[in-house]
């Protein structure tokens, strides 16, 4: 009976111990595919950062060709205030001219006509000062 029971005690311990390395195993292999899938993990965050690096680089293109837009439409407008202005003037002229000369009295009312249909705020007000400085060349015989 000691003999068994010794034998039965042996099956037991050979049975515990072979569930014991079945759960390693599985362990193992638990750990070895968690394991590729941090180094998974781990390579798609390195690959969204390179693309949140040259995204972050496009914006910043984006943004400093937005600002040499801006900048360009600013000159623009103002090329074409000044064009606008100097126009102008020389309508005012075109219409002052007499056979022996320039009428200033009658320039002088076409700039005063001209000036108060120029507005005094906004991205127009700039006119006044142009036209002040054409006016002043026109009669300081300068153009």
């Amino acid at each position: 009976m000691g003999g068994k029971m010794a034998q039965e005690l042996s099956v037991d311990l050979f049975a515990k111990a072979y569930r014991s390395q079945l759960g390693i195993q599985f362990l193992v292999k638990e750990c070895e595919l968690k394991d590729a899938v941090i180094k998974k993990l781990e390579s798609e965050i390195s690959e969204l950062r390179l693309r949140k690096k040259i995204l972050e680089e496009d914006n910043a293109q984006l943004k400093n060709a937005a600002l040499s837009i801006q900048q360009f439409q600013s000159e623009s407008q103002a090329s074409e205030e000044r064009m606008k202005t100097l126009d102008c003037v020389l309508n005012a002229v075109m219409k002052s001219i007499r056979p022996l000369g320039l009428d200033k009295k009658k320039f002088n009312r076409e700039v005063i006509n001209i000036s108060q249909c120029i507005p005094n705020d906004g991205t127009q007000a700039a006119r006044h000062s142009l036209l002040h400085t054409a006016v002043t060349k026109v009669l300081k015989g300068e153009i």
